[in-house]
């Protein structure tokens, strides 16, 4: 017997994948890849059209704001913050509780440490002028020892609002006008987590008067009264967890929000207010200038929204021509 060919045939049959074999798994593994970066990319196209037309959405809506602004009031300005937005921040849902001061579902939120404030939402209906405001609020044990939950009041952007800071040891009332923030009235309280308490506002014009639990709590006066109308609602600090139920506002409209008809783990759809804080890294940027010295009725305004994506900066810009 030829012990070295038959040596040699073992060798030779055991030595793994065969020509056509390697042929074929490096076909179906070019498949493969081609198919996974095929669904990478669609995804990842899909993604940024999403984003893109968030961000135009945002750009147009700002104009129309713009739009509807006494001309007089619009100064000029390079790349400063949108005005008159009134966006959703956070995670807010409705949640099944245990106790709360009304049936068994609450309005809670999962903050967002990205933005400043990491949460905040708004009334649905209309900005306010003259109101009676008034909810429950309950901090959740989970939160971080600083904790805040602010309250707001005609609410116009970012930069221009009233607010309630509450903090387990006071409770301080503020206004926040072209970005300078100056207090209205403050007052020291101890207050408690996975404790429920019952906030209530009285304004009128310039005045604040705040009661908790329906004792007096802190009062306020602004005599310029500069923000007349805006939108109201509430948020909190990135170390808050939080839950609001039992919301009551009387002003030219009486509105009131239980949430137990709505479905837990959403939000109910009028609640929903979205826009450059769902995108990624983004900002809302607003140009306003005079495009002709000649013509100081007339206006240029770009409204520009950036983001990140993938690594790189993205934006879309919409621009007009405004005149009284």
């Amino acid at each position: 017997m030829d012990w070295s060919r038959r040596f040699n045939t073992q060798t030779y049959t055991s030595s793994g994948f065969s020509i056509i074999e390697s042929v074929v798994t490096i076909g179906l593994t070019s498949i493969l890849i081609i198919l996974f970066g095929a669904t990478y990319t669609a995804t990842t196209t899909d993604r940024y059209l999403h984003h893109r037309s968030l961000a135009y959405i945002a750009a147009a809506e700002e104009l129309e704001i713009i739009r509807n602004t006494d001309f007089d009031t619009l100064d000029t300005r390079t790349n400063a913050p949108f005005i008159g937005v009134a966006y959703t921040q956070g995670t807010w849902t409705v949640e099944t509780l245990a106790s709360p001061p009304s049936g068994t579902h609450v309005l809670t939120v999962v903050p967002n440490a990205s933005y400043t404030p990491a949460s905040q939402i708004f009334i649905p209906e209309f900005g306010y002028k003259n109101f009676d405001f008034s909810s429950s609020f309950m901090v959740n044990n989970s939160s971080g020892n600083g904790w805040s939950v602010y309250y707001f009041y005609r609410y116009q952007d970012p930069q221009n609002y009233y607010s309630l800071n509450i903090t387990s040891t006071q409770a301080v009332l503020e206004k926040k006008v072209a970005g300078v923030t100056s207090q209205l009235g403050t007052t020291s309280h101890v207050f408690s987590k996975n404790s429920w308490y019952t906030l209530a506002a009285s304004v009128t014009d310039g005045t604040f008067t705040i009661t908790l639990d329906g004792s007096p709590l802190v009062t306020g006066t602004d005599a310029q009264n500069e923000l007349t109308k805006g939108k109201l609602g509430f948020g909190g600090n990135a170390q808050t967890r939080m839950y609001f139920d039992s919301v009551s506002i009387t002003g030219l409209n009486t509105h009131s929000y239980n949430f137990d008809s709505d479905t837990s783990g959403s939000l109910p759809d009028q609640w929903q207010r979205y826009g450059v804080p769902q995108l990624p890294s983004a900002a809302g940027l607003l140009t306003i200038s005079h495009p002709d010295p000649l013509f100081d009725d007339l206006k240029a305004v770009t409204a520009q929204v950036t983001w990140s994506e993938r690594g790189a900066t993205k934006s879309v810009e919409l621009s007009t021509l405004i005149s009284p």
